[in-house]
């Protein structure tokens, strides 16, 4: 078996004000990136990888533990062309996540007991 990666697409543009999504400050200091940083602490050893592009330099300074990718034609593409610049391989048990979303570790815990080769949670 592979590695168990986090992927989390952040490339494009805040829907409303001007700091990138996965870095917006919700419920006191935790910023986006940290609440999916910590729902997924119940998977051993996960990697995690940010795909990023607008402000891509802001998530470098806050999250330099992170694997990171630049899509540096996040203005004219979408969240599919991000994911395909993310190096994974079939080996890989791999979660990919929006960065601009957050749960709570129930969820991720959840979702690693189904088996399936695709596994979506909405």
């Amino acid at each position: 078996m592979g590695k168990e990666k986090v992927v989390i697409l952040g490339a494009g543009a805040p829907y409303r004000g001007e700091e990138p999504s996965a870095l917006m400050t919700i419920s006191g200091k935790w910023r986006t990136l940290d609440w999916l940083v910590n729902a997924f602490s119940s998977v051993d050893g996960a990697q995690f990888h940010f795909v990023g592009g607008y402000q891509f330099e802001k998530v470098v300074a806050s999250y330099p533990h992170f694997s990171l990718t630049l899509n540096s034609n996040w203005q004219h593409t979408g969240s599919m062309d991000s994911l395909l610049l993310t190096p994974i391989s079939d080996a890989d048990m791999v979660y990919v996540s929006y960065s601009d979303v957050i749960y709570r570790p129930g969820v991720v815990e959840a979702l690693s007991r189904e088996e399936g080769d695709v596994v979506v949670v909405v």
